[in-house]
């Protein structure tokens, strides 16, 4: 069988929009994201014109219509930094491959989108909170509706709900901070979250207190309550969710010496709430989160260590991603992970500079 865009997409580890520029010569490709995408044309002989009869299986999203949902989501968790970067991802990749993006944003569950009224809908990319019973309270029209499209979930696939899933690996989120602690000197650290059963956040508290712990560090973790949440579900960005737990670390004995936080929404809440005891982070307590949301941490000094989740980059794989669902409506659910990776800044001491109370 001749090689398709999608299978030059996989080889050269890139959305199949970025393979899309290439060949038509588009301006906007790194170097080195062009060098693999021509080695990867190279390596599986591939050609548009090969299968020029037959364009739905070189793009099985042309002219097709692509419904984004956003659902339990308030205004401030969809417009975090991480969301959007995702969601403009997707909307890149759709216009590279010529599909028509349509959006709709159900923050309360019991919605229908009027999208399925007014037009024929070919597949669907959905991004729900993470916190709280989204399967149990989504409308059953729209569970039913879904189920019968092609679908992916992109940055998390809540829990009781079906289809594709292209996320960010927690796992090694969790192994990046507790070695890149460990690694700093410290060997009495904290996992802090008000957010008690959000999926994504379970799994980063999971692993991170697992390899701190198989490296002889003791891990405390400080929870807000599950019943202080509810749908639409927001970012953490009031001081009042993280006070009481920032006051259980402060009060603990031996205090941790550094702490991380799953996000940068509620690092930099942190953070800032630290500052109003006059703490400061990297000084007092070691400090980092996860996302790499810039927009977010270049509100707070020092300049916060967190992780890159490549947000953009897992929209644009999503896309890909129901690209192939469309092509292959039969084969099982797939769960994808993309690899986080460490950015470092100062808000992390070594254990010789870091106060311990």
């Amino acid at each position: 069988m001749a090689a398709t865009i999608l299978d030059v997409a996989r080889l050269a580890k890139v959305s199949a929009g970025t393979v899309s520029r290439v060949l038509h010569k588009h301006p906007g490709v790194s170097d080195e994201n062009r060098e693999r995408v021509l080695d990867a044309i190279k390596t599986l002989d591939y050609s548009p014109r090969q299968r020029k009869a037959s364009m739905c299986d070189l793009n099985p999203l042309e002219d097709k219509n692509v419904l984004l949902l956003l659902l339990g989501m308030d205004p401030s968790l969809a417009n975090l930094p991480v969301v959007t970067a995702a969601i403009d991802g997707i909307e890149q990749s759709l216009i590279n491959l010529n599909a028509n993006l349509l959006i709709a944003n159900l923050p309360t569950l019991d919605q229908f989108p009027e999208e399925f009224d007014r037009k024929r809908i070919d597949g669907v990319i959905l991004k729900g909170a993470l916190q709280g019973d989204l399967a149990g309270q989504v409308n059953p029209e729209l569970v039913k509706r879904v189920q019968e499209l092609p679908a992916v979930w992109v940055l998390g696939r809540p829990e009781g709900m079906t289809g594709d899933v292209v996320q960010v690996d927690d796992v090694r989120v969790g192994k990046l901070a507790a070695e890149h602690l460990i690694s700093c000197g410290h060997r009495h650290l904290a996992f802090l979250s008000p957010k008690p059963s959000q999926v994504s956040i379970q799994r980063r508290q999971a692993s991170f207190t697992f390899y701190a712990q198989q490296a002889g560090a003791t891990v405390n973790s400080y929870l807000g309550n599950e019943q202080d949440w509810t749908f639409p579900s927001p970012a953490v960005d009031h001081c009042e969710w993280v006070d009481d737990l920032v006051e259980r670390l402060l009060n603990t004995h031996p205090r941790p010496t550094a702490m991380f936080t799953p996000d940068d929404s509620t690092g930099t809440t942190v953070a800032r709430t630290l500052s109003a005891r006059n703490l400061k982070a990297g000084e007092d307590i070691s400090l980092m989160s996860c996302n790499n949301e810039q927009k977010i941490l270049e509100k707070i000094q020092p300049s916060l260590t967190t992780i890159d989740v490549h947000a953009a980059d897992i929209g644009c794989r999503a896309v890909d991603q129901l690209a192939w669902r469309i092509a292959h409506p039969a084969q099982p659910n797939v769960d994808i992970s993309y690899e986080p990776t460490l950015v470092t800044g100062s808000s992390v001491a070594t254990l010789d500079h870091c106060a311990i109370a």
